[in-house]
């Protein structure tokens, strides 16, 4: 069973301390599914995760290239999917290979493009405009046990935050 709650960040700052919260408590072998518009905030969310995840270097959206990788506390692995249209597109760049990983974090923009080869168990974090252009919807979902006390850890900390 999926467990979800959603968040409603008022500005990019919410956004920001949701990637730090997320961070702390991420265990190798872990997969992030980003889902939401274009600008929505997907690759913004990521790049303050990898930096939180020890990764130094300037991390990108790989639309083009499709997959990056960097190395921080554990690998990570950053996936755009926008610019596939068919599943044969995910085998041809081994999507499977990314959804077993076990060495390190898997980020994937645009999940919903997995279709039937979506992964049993997740986090997934979906994004969505309100009528402020500056604040986010975000839904937090979590399939598998690994991924529920991360989950409510997460929303316990973010209610903090909210009051404090």
């Amino acid at each position: 069973m999926m467990k979800s709650v959603t968040l409603h960040l008022e500005n990019i700052d919410m956004l920001n301390t949701l990637a730090d919260l997320v961070a702390k408590d991420v265990k190798s072998g872990m997969l992030f599914l980003f889902k939401g518009e274009i600008g929505v905030g997907k690759t913004t969310f990521i790049c303050r995760f990898a930096s939180q995840l020890g990764i130094t270097e300037g991390v990108s959206s790989p639309t083009f290239t499709l997959a990056n990788h960097y190395q921080g506390d554990f690998p990570f692995y950053h996936l755009d999917l926008y610019r596939l249209d068919q599943v044969d597109a995910l085998y041809s760049m081994d999507i499977q290979d990314y959804l077993s990983k076990v060495d390190g974090i898997v980020c994937i923009e645009w999940s919903e493009k997995l279709e039937m080869l979506r992964p049993e168990f997740f986090f997934e974090i979906a994004l969505s405009y309100t009528e402020n252009s500056d604040a986010r919807l975000c839904q937090l979902s979590a399939k598998g046990e690994v991924y529920e006390p991360l989950l409510n850890a997460v929303y316990q900390k973010m209610a903090q935050n909210i009051v404090n």
